[in-house]
């Protein structure tokens, strides 16, 4: 499953990831449920990061499609939000410099 997200002028896409289901002799021994792999790309110019995996805590996978697709949204907004600070630390820098 994929959702793709529009935030402060990026384009986040988030993947829901199913993982198989440890099965020996018949048996499930583990459900492992969903990864969310998370893409952020700039609308305009199409400049994308590399995407990541995300997981739950402890590394663990999501229970289920729709918890992976919100957390990673969530990581998404996150990185967008990481890369304005960054911006306005280094504008307010070149501003001292000038």
């Amino acid at each position: 499953m994929q959702r793709v997200y529009q935030y402060r002028g990026y384009e986040i896409t988030v993947e829901a990831d199913s993982l198989p289901d440890a099965i020996v002799g018949g048996t499930v021994l583990v459900r492992t449920g969903y990864l969310a792999i998370v893409c952020v790309r700039h609308e305009m110019s199409s400049r994308a990061f590399p995407a990541w995996n995300l997981s739950d805590d402890n590394d663990r996978p999501f229970d289920s499609a729709s918890t992976a697709l919100m957390a990673g949204f969530t990581a998404g907004q996150r990185f967008v939000d990481d890369l304005f600070a960054g911006r306005q630390g280094h504008d307010e820098v070149d501003g001292l410099d000038a």
